[in-house]
């Protein structure tokens, strides 16, 4: 039986917002009046899988998953559950922008929310449109209001590293009000300056934010070519990655598990990376990143995690060497590993 590291459920390509960078330009669709089509494929996901895998983590993602009502929410959670290797909550990815003190009742005990928010209102409503951090505020005061976990995802811009100062002080506000903040970047990060990379590198190393951002753990970043995460559309087929699909959609609905399994990780076989890579110290911990999102054959995080590894070694005063090694020993500790190095040095 494989044991996957997450199973990603591409629910619906309804979105109510249409924000400036989304992935899925050109596919959203309007809100849908019936969205009982997900229950089904819920089910046939499960068919497919039980036997054959299970999982650590399950995610639930669009466009925009809170658009389906909170009451089939729940059944997708009861139907999937039982693949989970050790019972816990699933994750919903979403613009926060919907939650109501109905649906937060309904669905605190069974979800983790992953809200999407670019820092202060100047800079999420230019990218999300005019209005939507005084409604993501309004959703995270709900969710406060019940005691559920709030998880903050801030897409990292150019204005964001222009205005750090900005930056930090929604970071802080982020702490005063016991939101957990990660960060992540997408293709545009192909479009920083040097100057930026390196501005923006030394900020969150000095301020210790690097293991709060997809440059300095093992996911499908650190995987390369060789990410295994299954995304499961309702529609019946399974595509690579949230951002492409390659020339590869795979028919779960009519393949074995192993075919589609073999099929979902090879999909990244044949993109390069650079001949750099090839001789960096650096490629055990990112196999030149997302092969779907590289610059030049290189990880979008490249710059960053080199600057970072370069502070942290003549900190603790190994060489860079000797400090991957060391990252590489303790990479089962997830974004803490650096910590772990910390305290045997």
């Amino acid at each position: 039986m494989e044991i996957l590291p997450q199973i990603r459920f591409h629910t619906t390509y309804s979105c109510n917002l249409r924000c400036k960078y989304c992935y899925l330009q050109g596919r959203l669709e309007k809100p849908k009046k019936d969205y009982s089509y997900v229950i089904n494929a819920a089910k046939d996901i499960f068919n497919f899988l039980k036997g054959s895998a299970r999982t650590h983590q399950i995610l639930l993602h669009g466009a925009e998953t809170m658009l389906i009502p909170a009451e089939l929410l729940c059944e997708v959670y009861n139907i999937l559950s039982p693949l989970f290797v050790k019972q816990r909550k699933m994750s919903i990815q979403t613009n926060g922008t919907l939650f109501t003190d109905e649906n937060i009742l309904l669905l605190k005990d069974k979800f983790i929310f992953s809200i999407s928010l670019d820092g202060p209102e100047e800079w999420t409503d230019k990218y999300r449109g005019r209005g939507t951090y005084a409604k993501v505020v309004k959703g995270l005061s709900l969710l406060k209001k019940y005691n559920v976990p709030r998880y903050v995802l801030s897409t990292i811009s150019h204005e964001l590293i222009a205005d750090l100062p900005k930056f930090e002080k929604f970071l802080n506000w982020c702490e005063s009000e016991d939101i957990h903040w990660c960060g992540q970047f997408l293709s545009d990060a192909k479009g920083f300056s040097k100057e930026e990379q390196e501005k923006f590198a030394d900020f969150l190393y000095e301020k210790d934010l690097y293991k709060f951002i997809n440059i300095m753990y093992n996911d499908c970043f650190g995987k390369g070519n060789h990410c295994d995460i299954l995304k499961f559309k309702a529609d019946g087929y399974l595509t690579p990655c949230d951002r492409t699909e390659l020339n590869t959609r795979i028919s779960w609905k009519t393949e074995s598990f192993k075919k589609v399994f073999r099929l979902r990780v090879e999909a990244f076989d044949n993109i390069p990376s650079a001949d750099e890579c090839n001789y960096c110290e650096v490629k055990p911990l990112c196999n030149s990143g997302c092969p779907v999102n590289r610059a030049k054959g290189r990880a979008i995080e490249c710059f960053y995690l080199q600057r970072i590894i370069q502070l942290e070694s003549e900190k603790l005063g190994l060489t860079r060497s000797e400090l991957i090694k060391e990252i590489l020993k303790h990479s089962a500790n997830g974004p803490e590993y650096l910590i772990h190095v910390r305290k045997q040095n």
